[in-house]
């Protein structure tokens, strides 16, 4: 599983932002988002829900390649 994380290793920074899109098991999508500007990084962790229906009705319509291993991969307790 894809833990959103932030650790420093000696003068090394380690950033996991988590699962970007479909996050298996959950219906939850997973990011960070990462600001510069002011010569400081500000970092902040962001995790949204999202409705698998869509996703899997989008994915057919688009027909993605590999359609269906994703829909088992990712969405395999539906029962597909």
């Amino acid at each position: 599983m894809h833990e959103q994380a932030l650790f420093r290793r000696n003068l090394k920074f380690f950033l996991n932002p988590g699962a970007l899109g479909i996050s298996k098991g959950e219906n939850v999508a997973s990011f960070c988002l990462m600001d510069f500007s002011n010569g400081v990084p500000q970092i902040e962790f962001k995790k949204i829900n999202y409705d698998e229906n869509k996703v899997i009705k989008a994915l057919k319509e688009k027909k993605i390649p590999d359609f269906k291993f994703l829909i088992k991969y990712f969405f395999s307790k539906r029962g597909f």
